[in-house]
């Protein structure tokens, strides 16, 4: 065998050790970075996660759900039965034996709570113009259709709505790559934002384009790096339709957990026909002369609940709410003491339920 044969063999041979080598070094996790997206796949990606979570029209779910702040200790369990179609929302709310329901309907928002005032035999009923009420900001029905369009906990992100992160012109530094979840092949986008947080997301296209996992985190002079996260299992629904099964949010600061949520989602129906009585309050279950809280106040005066309408109450009504009433100054002052404490109870409820209700922190 001559020298010139004897180089080739050896030159054919190290190609072939070099194509072993990588392809060792690509099964042992090793491969370069995973191809980019151009601008025009994640345009065409987040408008197919969008349009497939704009296809639930109506939905009927039930949400199981505790959050932790381990800042405090307090564990606080919730159930939620929601109805929604795209112009109104009823949320009932069960916390141990008390029910509250909220109904965001065509001309009124309704709250209502099962529990009795304090020192009365008496309920109250909210009443407020739906046109006075900021659906996205002073009510909390929220909808289930923004579970995963976020990083933060149900309660939370009332004024993120779907194109908050999905979709924003305002992102800066967009980039996305291939990647694989569970087994799918999917999508992780990342970017930051104007305030300086960086944000990721993961879809996967096989699970109906489902966001999986989202992800914020951020710098804060005095507290250091914080972050918030969700990530889901998914359901098939129907048709071409997923969602969530099971979300479980994290929020820290400093390095040490803070918060913690979990929810578990029963899809009971969706883009089925909803029963439009149930944005009416004669579903509530109101007894009869329950005094309403009306905001604005009626020029008419107070006004009463009598198991089918809201009607001007007569000083007879409101007697048969306060309890131990006898004497006739007692009742102008009792009237009074009721009258406002029921308006106290309208402009509260809303400061009170956002205390109650909010565990993630702000968005930025």
């Amino acid at each position: 065998m001559t020298l010139t044969t004897l180089a080739r063999c050896a030159c054919l041979l190290l190609c072939v050790c070099l194509l072993l080598a990588a392809d060792l070094h690509a099964a042992a996790g090793g491969s370069a970075d995973p191809p980019a997206a151009v601008p025009g796949q994640i345009k065409e990606l987040e408008e197919a996660i969008l349009s497939h979570r704009r296809a639930i029209a109506t939905g009927h779910f039930r949400i199981k759900y505790f959050y932790i702040d381990n800042q405090t200790g307090r564990r606080t369990d919730w159930v939620l039965t929601t109805y929604f179609d795209p112009l109104r929302v009823r949320e009932e709310e069960k916390n141990g034996d008390v029910v509250t329901t909220q109904i965001f309907g065509d001309e009124h928002y309704y709250w209502y709570c099962d529990k009795k005032l304090p020192n009365s035999k008496g309920y109250a009923l909210v009443m407020k113009d739906a046109a006075d009420v900021q659906r996205s900001v002073d009510c909390y029905p929220h909808e289930p259709l923004k579970l995963m369009f976020h990083p933060l906990g149900y309660r939370a992100g009332h004024k993120i709505n779907l194109e908050y992160f999905v979709g924003s012109a305002a992102r800066i530094d967009l980039r996305a790559a291939q990647v694989t979840w569970e087994g799918q092949q999917a999508w992780k986008v990342s970017f930051s934002t104007k305030a300086g947080s960086q944000v990721a997301y993961w879809a996967v296209p096989s699970y109906g384009y489902s966001i999986v996992r989202m992800e914020k985190t951020w710098k804060s002079d005095l507290t250091g790096p914080h972050s918030d996260a969700v990530q889901c299992t998914v359901q098939h629904v129907r048709d071409d339709i997923w969602f969530p099964k099971t979300v479980h949010y994290v929020g820290t600061m400093g390095g040490k957990q803070v918060r913690q949520q979990d929810l578990d989602i029963e899809v009971v129906s969706v883009n089925r026909s909803i029963d439009p009585r149930l944005f009416e309050p004669i579903t509530l279950n109101v007894p009869p002369d329950t005094l309403v809280a009306r905001v604005p106040r009626n020029p008419r005066g107070t006004l009463i609940w009598n198991g089918k309408e809201v009607v001007v109450a007569t000083e007879e009504d409101i007697v048969r709410q306060m309890a131990g009433v006898r004497s006739g100054s007692t009742l102008r002052r009792m009237i009074l003491l009721g009258i406002s404490l029921l308006f106290a109870i309208a402009g509260g409820v809303v400061l009170w339920r956002r205390y109650l209700r909010t565990p993630a922190g702000t968005s930025r």
